[in-house]
Formats: C-alpha cells, sequence, structure tokens
C-alpha cells in the first residue's frame, strides 16, 4: 500500500503534539519517520505475502493494549464516541486505528517469525564478542638476537658482583605456612 501524505503527516503531528521543537530538529527527524512509516508497510506487505493474518481478537487486544485504560471499564470499551473523540485528537478514525492494529499484529508475527529462524551458536557468540571487546594496540620491535649474543655474555665473576650489588632485590620474605 502507498504511504500518503496525510499519513506521513500524522505520523509527524502525533510525535510533536506538546513539544516545543525547532524547525530544524523537524526536518533532522521527518525524513527518519516516514522511513520508518515505509518500513512497517514493507513489513506489513510481506507478512500478508507469507500467509499471515490477524483475527478480529487480536486486532482488539492490540487496540486495547495501545489505548488508555480510561477508555476500558472490566475490559470493555466505554463508549465508542469517546473512542472517536480521542483518536479524532490524533487525527485519526476508528477505521483507521482499527487497521493500523491488524497491521500491528502481522508485523509482530513477521518479527517473531524472523526472530525464531534465526540460530546463533555459541561459537559465533564468543567470536563476535571477542571481536568487540578484545582490542589491544601491542607496539613491538624486532631485534636479531643472534647479533647481541656475544655481548650478552657474562662471566661468572661479573653475575657475582651484580648479585652482590642487587641483593636486596632477590629477598624473599620468609613464610609461614
Amino acid at each position: 500500500t502507498t504511504v500518503t501524505a496525510a499519513e506521513a503527516q500524522r505520523v509527524i503531528s502525533n510525535v510533536m503534539r506538546g513539544r516545543n521543537l525547532p524547525p530544524e530538529i523537524l526536518t533532522m527527524y521527518a525524513p527518519q519517520m516516514i522511513n520508518n512509516l515505509i518500513g512497517e508497510r514493507a513489513m506489513v506487505y510481506e507478512a500478508k505475502r507469507l500467509g499471515f493474518q490477524a483475527s478480529e481478537a487480536e486486532a482488539a487486544e492490540s487496540m486495547r493494549k495501545s489505548l488508555p485504560p480510561q477508555l476500558f471499564k472490566d475490559g470493555k470499551l466505554i463508549s465508542r464516541d469517546l473512542l472517536s473523540q480521542v483518536l479524532g485528537e490524533q487525527g485519526m478514525t476508528i477505521e483507521e486505528f482499527e487497521t493500523m492494529s491488524s497491521q500491528q499484529v502481522l508485523i509482530n508475527r513477521l518479527r517473531d517469525y524472523v526472530a525464531a529462524s534465526v540460530v546463533v551458536s555459541p561459537l559465533e557468540v564468543e567470536q563476535e564478542y571477542r571481536k568487540r571487546n578484545e582490542k589491544a594496540r601491542v607496539d613491538y620491535v624486532l631485534m636479531p638476537t643472534a647479533k647481541y649474543t656475544a655481548e650478552a655474555q657474562a662471566s661468572d665473576s661479573e653475575l657475582k658482583d651484580y648479585f652482590d650489588k642487587h641483593r636486596a632485590d632477590y629477598q624473599v620474605p620468609e613464610k609461614k605456612s
């Protein structure tokens, strides 16, 4: 189905209601809101293409969950006129709201279907975790050890002199067990 200018305007108006946002902000967010509306329509289309359906009871439950609880008494709608008035303030008719609720059921069903088909192994989870969290920066210099081996030879007397001068570095405190 087509996203109409009136629907886009209604979505934008509902988001902007009660907010004093500068026009620059609206120009940044309006395309995103319209893209979300288009995305929802695409999901409804795909859900229908896959044969998903929303029963009247499911649509009614979706409606009830998205409406203020003050409109209901003992789980029943108090007045269709009151509902019409509340929806009218949002630029929507009861029929449009029922359609939207039915579409939301289809979108949720499609999301559940997609999520159920996604299988991630523990190994993949660990690999992704490591990729995101195990980062290190290592600087090193590769030195050819053969070049310095001859210079690194120390005689027994040199080792004893070094040890005697640094004896405190090799002290281990007494331990009691």
